[in-house]
């Protein structure tokens, strides 16, 4: 009967520590899964640039800017209407413009181009290639060169080359060096 017993003992003994093995493994993969998920959203949703429309100070006009930890770098002053639309909105929507190909990894070059016979600025993937993301319209008489030029200065961002055939200009954007040495705006506290 003592032995019988042993027998039983022992493998009851066994399928408890195979089922704490088993919990522990288990408890393991859940922690490890939140981790990785806790990383993965945090990174998507807080970006280290984002592009916001606000009424800046001085002059006190509607602008896009760049923001990052450090402050806020001015890229676009809205002063006039496109259109039937007005400053407050084309520097909402240039925004969000901005902040979608930020967000999709697109906003590596910038150049300009035209959509349905339209002069427009928008993002492409590399030197060369067509656009991926509309950034603005301009008027029909505006120079999206010039326009691609002065975003440049403002971007800290470098000419990769014009396109002879097509009139373009495509500059490289380098982000990392964006928000590492552009200058932010401050704000005088009176």
């Amino acid at each position: 009967m003592f032995l019988s017993e042993g027998i039983v003992f022992s493998s009851f003994r066994k399928r408890k520590i195979i089922n704490l093995i088993k919990l522990i493994l288990v408890t393991i993969a859940v922690i490890v899964f939140t981790v990785f998920m806790t990383t993965q959203t945090n990174s998507q949703t807080i970006p280290k640039l984002r592009f916001v429309c606000l009424q800046g100070v001085n002059p006190p006009v509607w602008t896009t800017f760049a923001w990052q930890l450090k402050g806020k770098t001015p890229l676009i002053r809205w002063e006039k209407r496109l259109g039937s639309s007005a400053p407050e909105q084309r520097c909402r929507e240039v925004s969000f413009n901005f902040q979608y190909a930020y967000n999709k990894g697109s906003l590596k070059v910038l150049t300009n181009s035209y959509i349905k016979n339209q002069p427009v600025i928008c993002t492409a993937r590399d030197y060369g290639e067509t656009c991926e993301t509309l950034i603005m319209t301009l008027r029909p008489n505006e120079d999206g060169r010039k326009l691609v030029n002065d975003l440049k200065d403002n971007l800290n961002g470098y000419i990769v080359g014009p396109d002879k055939h097509t009139n373009q200009v495509f500059i490289q954007i380098d982000l990392e060096e964006l928000m590492r040495n552009t200058p932010v705006e401050t704000e005088n506290k009176h």
